[in-house]
C-alpha cells in the first residue's frame, strides 16, 4: 500500500468540501436554510478546508524533517555498529559440514599453508589443513 501524496490528499479534501458546499447551496436554493445560515455554513466549510490544507502541509513538512533526522542518525558510526552487532546476533550458525568445506576450500587456494580454526583442528576431515592457535 502506498501512502497518498500531498496533492492526492488535497484533491480528496477539495472533493469533500465541494460536496458539502453543494449540499449548502441546495439547501439554500430550496429555502431549507436561510441565506444567513447558508453564508455561515459556507464560511465554516471554507475554514475547515483551509485548516485541513494547513494540517496536511504541516504534516508533510514534519515527515520530511523526521526522515532527514532518521537518515542522519542511521548513517552515524555508532548506529552502524549497533546494526552490525544485531546482524551478528541473529546470524544462523554454520553447520560443521559447511565449516569443513570452507576450510578445505581455503586450504586449496594456492599459497595457503594452513587455516586457523581451533574448532576443526582435531577433525580428521580437516586435520591436514588446519592449525590450532
Amino acid at each position: 500500500m502506498q501512502v497518498p501524496t500531498q496533492a492526492q490528499v488535497l484533491a480528496g479534501g477539495r472533493h469533500v468540501i465541494s460536496f458539502a458546499a453543494g449540499i449548502v447551496a441546495g439547501g439554500a436554493a430550496l429555502h431549507a436554510i436561510s441565506p444567513t445560515d447558508a453564508t455561515n455554513a459556507t464560511n465554516a466549510i471554507t475554514q475547515i478546508g483551509t485548516g485541513f490544507a494547513s494540517i496536511v502541509a504541516g504534516v508533510s513538512t514534519l515527515v520530511a524533517v523526521v526522515s532527514g533526522a532518521y537518515a542522519t542518525l542511521s548513517a552515524s558510526p555508532l548506529w552502524q555498529i549497533f546494526a552490525v552487532k544485531q546482524l551478528a546476533q541473529t546470524a544462523a550458525p554454520v553447520s560443521k559440514d559447511a565449516q569443513v568445506a570452507l576450510v578445505n576450500a581455503a586450504a586449496a587456494v594456492p599459497g595457503t599453508e594452513k587455516v586457523v580454526n581451533p574448532a576443526l583442528a582435531n577433525d580428521p576431515a580437516t586435520a591436514t589443513n588446519v592449525v590450532n592457535k
